[in-house]
């Protein structure tokens, strides 16, 4: 899964209010590196894999739809 940096700032706000026990720490993200990222927050929230994927997807596409268009 591909995760634009500049989406990322966005995304991370929605992250950590939905996640509150999330540190900044939990969610740093660099680039190429979608899938240390992933397995963090997944270690971190108690979910799936698949699960924070498709939370991670969701938000891009309900919170940066704007961006899309």
């Amino acid at each position: 899964m591909k995760i634009q940096l500049h989406n990322w700032w966005e995304l991370k706000k929605r992250l950590q209010k939905r996640y509150s026990h999330l540190s900044e720490e939990d969610l740093t993200y660099e680039y190429g590196k979608e899938q240390e990222l992933i397995v963090r927050l997944q270690k971190k929230t108690g979910t799936t894999h698949d699960d924070m994927v498709r939370i991670i997807k969701s938000f891009q596409v309900a919170y940066l739809q704007h961006e899309l268009l």
